[in-house]
């Protein structure tokens, strides 16, 4: 049991497992609507071919032919659950996406790899935010506490880092912080050998 009061836990509806995952989009369809705000986070480990050190991290043959021209392996990118040998390839995670209904959707992903996502996960009214691009491995911050992708989203958005050092991604100084400012926020402050994908309608 969690003590859910605690300042150190947080709510899991759902195991990071097949199952889980199943579960999770089964009861957004319940709840999602047309009207919908829908923000999705992928964290964990990716899996794709890494053009820097020429070796398939776990990506698979694209047997529906729908990666793009400029991924010249033609392989399938996939997202790791914690303890299992199952994963969500692309194509499956795009199919599951595009069961749900939804008014607007901003994806966050974390995974290495991730920008391969972008190509499955476009669409109207979507903002898509990568850690990298479809051929890259990615990082956590140099001191190991956090992605560093998440760690430059949640200081962008929040306005302070979280070690409570203030920010300012406000570019266009009207109080609010878009995705897009998220995004340049993110590339201005990238310390690692990564390259931050943005799409949008």
């Amino acid at each position: 049991a969690h003590d859910y009061a605690a300042p150190d836990t947080f709510k899991i509806d759902y195991p990071a497992s097949k199952a889980g995952f199943d579960a999770a989009i089964a009861d957004l369809k319940a709840r999602m609507g047309a009207r919908t705000q829908f923000f999705c986070f992928i964290n964990n480990h990716g899996g794709g071919f890494s053009t820097a050190e020429n070796v398939n991290y776990g990506g698979t043959a694209d047997t529906d032919n729908d990666e793009p021209a400029t991924d010249p392996k033609k392989l399938d990118e996939h997202i790791y659950y914690y303890g299992e040998a199952a994963d969500i390839s692309d194509d499956l995670l795009k199919s599951k996406i595009n069961s749900l209904t939804f008014g607007t959707g901003i994806f966050l992903l974390k995974p290495c790899f991730s920008g391969g996502l972008v190509w499955d996960l476009k669409g109207a009214n979507r903002v898509i935010i990568s850690s990298g691009t479809e051929f890259q491995v990615t990082y956590p911050t140099l001191d190991g506490n956090y992605g560093e992708l998440t760690y430059n989203f949640m200081s962008a958005v929040t306005g302070k880092t979280p070690n409570g050092v203030t920010v300012n991604a406000d570019l266009n100084s009207d109080g609010k912080i878009s995705m897009y400012e998220a995004y340049m926020y993110i590339k201005a402050n990238e310390h690692r050998n990564e390259q931050p994908q943005y799409n949008d309608d």
